[in-house]
């Protein structure tokens, strides 16, 4: 028993080591950074009481604890989430994809921080019923209100408030505004806007488009008070859910009226499915390239043959970001991977084969010929830059910024020329390096710009100077703008008097071929235009900070058992710790009764690798077990690759030590949202204690089915077996508010052998799974199983993991 105690005090001393961050205070807020991110610090420093003033007066009191924001560099992706288990915001300081909306902000870091604290306000208007809880610690009433409340509420308040306090973001964003119409036009409603499990998705996604537009047209109906009346009826009484709320504000026949969807017209020229994401499109000889991203998984660059008029695969690609072909068919794109505990943008080329270039914080490129690329580049601290890469001698040199009122967007480029998307004081205009490298403004004004592509002295690009977004022609040389009249383009490209442009549709995106019909709009003048050099950030009275492990809550609870026919009964309490980034967390439990002592503990955490430490013990059983899962990421491919080293020991009562060594390797994936499963494209796997074994499995798309084979080896036995994954029906059925709902079946038949001492088990079996969620958002995948096994037949009922899709 001393070991143990041993263990249960060291352990917890060995993995808390805490985070290091520089730390300055508000009036409201703390702000903790890391060393490189100052200047977004005391961007944040100088506004952030404003905006915490704004919102807390909306909702009449302030936050208990404090909140604190972290400023992190883990990402090139631009993002934040909000976490009110602990009131903690975590901001990325980078810019939107502007394919998700247009980044019509002033500063990321001010608006993330608006649209989170949004978040953590909503989360922590506790009901009466609920928040006497806070008295075994915050995070308990912190979880009930959060869960109670769909994600449609939560990201379309804090969508509602990031346009309401800085007057930009998605309320006042026209792309976005596209979304929202669109969405009208799908099934997906309320019912699943919030769930995690659904096969349906719109672009722009759905809590936030459907949650947004929900409210937004509360508001041009009513006032701005009618809104904060319905958020007011729910927090007062979450259980009772959404569209009680709703009928408590007298709004139930406004969202009738918002759910009726309106007269649609069939918009003709769509050449292709329903793919995921947008993408710019790219063009050589007869082909237009493109990035498609399906509900199937597949994630790719194709192009269209417009010739023979149909889509051909090029190559299976993970987690791209850009792409650009030249003349030569060479392919040079930039991709996601995972170094370490950060996600980074890195640099390709493929003509065959891949070759990793070892460039990162890539966010665009474009081929200048055939053998220079233009790439738009960040530094650790989110300032933006454009670099020009030379495959002859492979080298890097600046050619532009970073700039502080300049922040490069989407490049293109063509005979010496390189063409940007800018954000400038509020607007998104075009910018040109010319050939002699100086750097002239093409545009000035507060219309929004996507998707250039310079072909020669032609600049194509998308506006919104109509109110929608449309294809424009610039001509670089005769200074004149000609609208194409394709309306709804969000990028575009012109062969042969023929205009190829990607559109919002109902559920994502689609490809459109369409007959030009240019008309002259505008002259424009070309100006040229002075830079402007960043300020050194320097904050006066900064402190060291430390994310260590805290007490989050203690929570008593009955306990009640009937093992053995006999009943026992007891108390028992559990109690949470974990640091701020919950990078580390450990639960611990314990249990008396009249017949037993049960303890449980567990931590976890988790940077570079990952650290699980479990103890179990009933009166006088137990056992410890710890894994060690060390990750390394090889990111010399298109698909993510990755080796894992998992070390394990298991430890009872008897002392028996029982070592567990994996190797583990993967490559790729395979499934999508048709499927709500995912496998690796290739898995091996060998076990070398307690039992040697090596294992693989393989898995691929047919069509829109996954088929999986496996099979593993050990010294005692030898198994295989197969699975399919079939997509079946949607299905459309559920409560209004989407508080449970069923969106899906999929059909998996399978078959298992196990061979074991001349002895041969077979198993044959037919899974069905209906994809269901509860309370908005929680997902219960529901299983029926029928099989036979050792000529016995049986069925099985069963919820699928709950838990994993939550976690990965």
């Amino acid at each position: 028993m001393k070991k143990i105690a041993f263990f249960l005090i060291i352990i917890p001393i060995l993995v808390s080591a805490s985070g290091r961050f520089n730390l300055i205070r508000t009036l409201w807020i703390d702000i903790a950074y890391q060393d490189n991110l100052e200047r977004h610090a005391t961007i944040l420093y100088k506004k952030a009481d404003e905006i915490y003033q704004r919102i807390s007066r909306e909702f009449g009191f302030t936050l208990d604890p404090r909140p604190i924001v972290y400023l992190i560099d883990k990402t090139d992706i631009a993002n934040g989430y909000a976490n009110p288990l602990n009131n903690v915001i975590v901001i990325y300081p980078n810019e939107i994809d502007p394919y998700v909306f247009t980044p019509n902000y002033e500063e990321w870091v001010t608006f993330c921080f608006t649209h989170e604290l949004t978040h953590l306000f909503l989360t922590n208007s506790f009901s009466s019923y609920i928040s006497f809880t806070s008295f075994f610690g915050h995070a308990v009433p912190a979880a009930i209100q959060s869960v109670l409340t769909p994600f449609y509420l939560h990201e379309g308040l804090a969508v509602y408030y990031e346009t309401f306090i800085s007057d930009s973001g998605r309320g006042k964003d026209r792309l976005f505004a596209d979304y929202m119409e669109e969405a009208k036009k799908s099934d997906v409603g309320l019912r699943y806007a919030s769930s995690l499990n659904t096969r349906r998705w719109l672009a722009g996604g759905p809590s936030y488009v459907q949650g947004f537009s929900l409210l937004n047209s509360i508001e041009r109906k009513y006032d701005h008070e009618k809104v904060m009346e319905l958020v007011r009826k729910f927090t007062q009484d979450p259980l009772a859910g959404f569209y009680r709320a709703l009928k408590n504000a007298n709004l139930q026949n406004d969202l009738e009226d918002w759910l009726a969807k309106p007269l649609q017209t069939q918009e003709d020229g769509r050449i292709s499915e329903i793919l995921l994401r947008a993408s710019k499109l790219d063009i050589n000889a007869w082909r237009i390239y493109y990035i498609a991203e399906k509900y199937n998984g597949e994630e790719a660059i194709y192009y269209y043959d417009t010739f023979a008029q149909e889509h051909v695969k090029l190559f299976d690609v993970n987690n791209i970001v850009s792409f650009s072909i030249n003349r030569t068919r060479m392919i040079a794109l930039a991709r996601y991977v995972q170094e370490k505990d950060s996600t980074v943008s890195r640099l390709y080329l493929y003509s065959g084969t891949v070759k990793d270039l070892g460039i990162e914080k890539v966010v665009d490129l474009s081929w200048i010929n055939d053998f220079e690329l233009a790439m738009i580049r960040q530094d650790e601290d989110g300032k933006r830059f454009i670099d020009l890469y030379d495959l002859r001698d492979r080298r890097l040199k600046r050619i532009f910024g970073p700039d502080k009122s300049i922040v490069p967007l989407q490049i293109t480029a063509s005979d010496d020329r390189i063409v940007f998307t800018a954000k400038i004081d509020g607007q998104i205009d075009l910018f040109m390096i010319d050939k002699d490298r100086s750097i002239k403004r093409l545009t000035n004004d507060k219309y929004s710009k996507l998707s250039p592509k310079l072909l020669s002295n032609e600049l194509y690009f998308c506006a919104d100077y109509s109110g929608r977004f449309d294809l424009y022609l610039l001509d670089i040389n005769n200074k004149q703008i000609s609208k194409m009249n394709i309306e709804g383009s969000i990028s575009g490209i012109v062969l042969n008097n023929l205009t190829y442009s990607f559109k919002v549709v109902p559920g994502g995106f689609g490809i459109f071929k369409q007959q030009s019909q240019p008309e002259v709009k505008m002259n424009f003048e070309i100006h040229g235009f002075e830079l402007s050099t960043f300020e050194s950030a320097k904050m006066n009275d900064v402190q060291s900070y430390y994310d260590s492990m805290k007490l989050r809550f203690v929570l008593p609870f009955p306990y009640l058992s009937f093992d053995s026919g006999r009943l026992d009964y007891g108390a028992g309490f559990a109690t949470g710790f974990w640091d701020d980034l919950m990078d580390t967390y450990m639960i611990f439990g314990c249990v008396w009764s009249w017949e037993n002592w049960i303890a449980q503990f567990m931590i976890k955490s988790q940077s570079d690798s990952s650290l699980t430490v479990q103890f179990d013990q009933k009166n006088n059983l137990f056992t410890l077990s710890t894994e060690l899962d060390i990750p390394f990421y090889i990111n010399k491919r298109l698909m993510d690759e990755k080796l894992n080293l998992i070390l394990g020991m298991n430890l009872d009562q008897t002392l028996f030590l029982n070592p567990r060594v994996r190797v583990l390797y993967s490559l790729g994936k395979v499934g999508g949202k048709l499927h709500q499963v995912t496998f690796p494209d290739v898995a091996l796997w060998s076990d070398v204690l307690p039992n040697v074994s090596v294992g693989f499995a393989k898995a691929f798309l047919f069509k829109d089915s996954i088929f999986r084979f496996y099979s593993q080896v050990r010294l005692t036995d030898f198994q295989y077996g197969a699975d399919l994954i079939i997509p079946g029906p949607s299905v459309n059925f559920g409560s209004i508010d989407g508080f449970w709902a069923i969106d899906s079946v999929n059909f998996s038949p399978g078959f298992s052998v196990k061979i074991d001492n001349d002895k041969t088990v077979y198993d044959i079996r037919l899974k069905t799974t209906f994809n269901c969620h509860v309370i908005y958002q929680v997902p219960i995948p529901f299983s029926v199983t029928v099989g036979v096994r050792e000529g016995k037949g049986y069925l099985n009922f069963s919820v699928e993991d709950v838990l994993s899709l939550f976690l990965n």
